[in-house]
Order: C-alpha cells, then structure tokens, then sequence
C-alpha cells in the first residue's frame, strides 16, 4: 500500500547530518515490504542544465571566489567555507556543474551540495566547500544508509581470450567438379 505512492513520486528527499538531499528517481522496486530507490542528485540535474556560463576568468583568488562565480545568478550560494590556496581558472561555455568541477580539480577542494528546506518547500541552495580530505580510490560508500553488505560482481561471460585464425575462404572445386568452400590459411 506504501508502494503506490513511493512510486508515482518523480523525487526524493532525506536529511543527513543536518542537511537536506534531494534525489531524481531514476528505478524504484518494491517487494513485500521492502524499498529499493536509485537515483542521482537532484542538485547535480539542476546545476548541469541551468544556463551557460560564457566567459569567467577567476584569477588569484579562493576556491569561495571561483565558486560563487560559477553559480552567480543560478539561486545557489556558498554556506559553510575552509580556507584554500589562492588559484586561477577560467570557465568558457560551460555549465555551473562543469565550472563547479574545474574548481574541484584546480583547488583540490570537496563540495557538498544540499538544499534548505523547511518542513514544507525549499528555502535554500547551498554548496559548503571543505578542504580534500582522504584520496580517491574508485569505492564509494554511503555513511548514514543502512549498508550491511558490500558485494563485488563481475561478469565475464563473451570475454575473448584467444583467437583463431582460419584464412581466405575460397571456392574449391572437388573430385567430381562440385564447389565446395574451404578455408584454406595464407602463407606469404
């Protein structure tokens, strides 16, 4: 019965440490009393498809300045800021999400993108920039979920692991002037 209405919803939200997060459905499965949602970051959808941003040149300035410069008229704002090295970058005909991800990079900066929201309606968007923590190690795990198991899988089913060459096929005529077709292997 919860099912229903889980399922007609195009987004999702949950909070997390004080923070609000929002999710575009992407697969929904119910089985008996069980949930499973996948979907991507509503704040990522939204940044990638808001305007382009022409021409910024951020020059000699924090990873905040660069920042704010990427999402200058997008309704997006800076919250909770660490201090960074002082960089340069330019953005040319990108979105706010490109841009957001050259400051990533140049900076060597974390972003933490999440909404305000007051019980009722969104009340805020905001990008809290913290110093890198940690390197990046292609694992990605999701504190605060209930994870009990974490599962690798790998197919390898249609993996080619030799080959064999067989040659031009060519008519051949037998015995008794039939055409047959046989592989005959080229040697040069």
């Amino acid at each position: 019965a919860y099912a229903a209405p889980v399922n007609s919803c195009s987004y999702a939200g949950h909070f997390y440490e004080g923070r609000f997060y929002i999710y575009t459905k992407k697969y929904f499965k119910a089985v008996n009393s069980s949930m499973v949602f996948d979907g991507i970051s509503y704040a990522y959808d939204e940044l990638a498809g808001i305007k382009v941003i022409e021409d910024k040149r951020p020059q000699n300035c924090s990873a905040q300045v660069a920042i704010n410069a990427a999402i200058e008229d997008t309704g997006w704002e800076t919250g909770t800021v660490e201090t960074t090295a002082v960089q340069s970058t330019n953005f040319y005909y990108v979105t706010p999400l490109q841009a957001i991800q050259k400051v990533v990079e140049v900076w060597q900066i974390e972003p933490i993108l999440y909404f305000d929201f007051d019980g009722k309606q969104i009340t805020g968007r905001k990008i809290d920039i913290l110093q890198r923590r940690g390197a990046n190690t292609g694992a990605r795990y999701v504190y605060g979920s209930n994870l009990l198991d974490i599962v690798h899988e790998e197919k390898r089913e249609g993996i080619a692991t030799a080959l064999i060459g067989r040659g031009k096929g060519e008519e051949i005529k037998d015995e008794a002037g039939l055409a047959a077709y046989a592989a005959r292997a080229r040697r040069d």
